[in-house]
């Protein structure tokens, strides 16, 4: 897992060295997140949309912090939000637990990268 700097060439960010390091990360994050609550293609949207939002937002990214963790986040923002979608009337709150233990795992990923 690298810092944001090592992706970007002058200001912008290279995004196929991005996609090619992340998407199996990003995959996963939401695999671990939703078990098989949702369809692959909406997998697959929130793939895209994760990195679509990696580029919309290259010029506010700040350069030391990890890609891994912020590439995190937002996946879990996305998720959680298709959750909402899909269970538009129903309760969520069986997903927050999920979303923690996720968290949980950025953490243990931060700290085996500062060791």
């Amino acid at each position: 897992m690298k810092a944001i700097k090592n992706y970007k060439n002058k200001n912008n960010i290279n995004l196929e060295k991005v996609i090619d390091d992340y998407s199996g990360y990003v995959y996963k994050i939401i695999r671990n997140m939703v078990s098989n609550n949702i369809s692959e293609e909406d997998i697959e949207e929130i793939v895209t949309d994760t990195f679509l939002i990696v580029w919309k937002n290259n010029e506010k990214l700040e350069d030391e912090k990890l890609m891994s963790s912020y590439i995190a986040g937002i996946v879990r923002n996305l998720v959680k939000e298709k959750l909402r979608v899909i269970n538009i009337n129903g309760d969520i709150s069986e997903y927050e637990n999920i979303l923690q233990d996720s968290k949980k795992i950025d953490m243990i990923c931060e700290e085996r990268e500062k060791i």
